[in-house]
């Protein structure tokens, strides 16, 4: 994994669950906590279950598309589409 692959450089992989991408994530905090630490061994900082695209984008990803559009989305490139 990245996270544990990077992080003596200073690498911290952030994870941010969202349902807007085919319903894969659909339960509550609880429930997306057991999915990632338990089934998959995930070990980074989990946050709770956000919006990347509409009306209710969180802060994080808001910002990532307005400095990465052609990266992360906007006008000119791929965008973070549900």
């Amino acid at each position: 994994m990245l996270d544990k692959k990077y992080a003596a450089q200073g690498l911290v992989v952030l994870g941010f669950p969202c349902n807007q991408f085919g319903k894969l994530e659909p339960g509550g905090a609880d429930e997306i906590a057991q999915t990632c630490h338990i089934d998959y061994g995930v070990s980074f900082p989990m946050f709770e279950k956000v919006d990347v695209n509409g009306a209710g984008t969180h802060p994080v990803f808001r910002f990532l598309k307005d400095e990465l559009p052609g990266v992360l989305g906007g006008s000119s490139g791929t965008s973070l589409n549900s």
